[in-house]
């Protein structure tokens, strides 16, 4: 993973984790990111309507990149 960015499989399990109603606090350090850092990609996503609803199938990895 590089500095640039996070890698698109953590940003997928970022919504997955979302969806399930996990705490933020709890997501960013599950997937060893900061706070802010989560922030950014959770906003950028929720205003893309990545984050949709439990049960609905998760983006692909393309749509995510496009996204962030």
């Amino acid at each position: 993973m590089s500095r640039e960015g996070v890698d698109m499989d953590r940003l997928r399990e970022l919504v997955r984790l979302h969806r399930k109603g996990l705490p933020v606090r709890k997501i960013a350090t599950m997937l060893v990111m900061g706070p802010s850092t989560e922030r950014k990609y959770r906003l950028a996503l929720q205003a893309a309507g990545a984050l949709g609803r439990p049960g609905e199938p998760l983006p692909d990895l393309v749509e995510l990149r496009a996204i962030v």
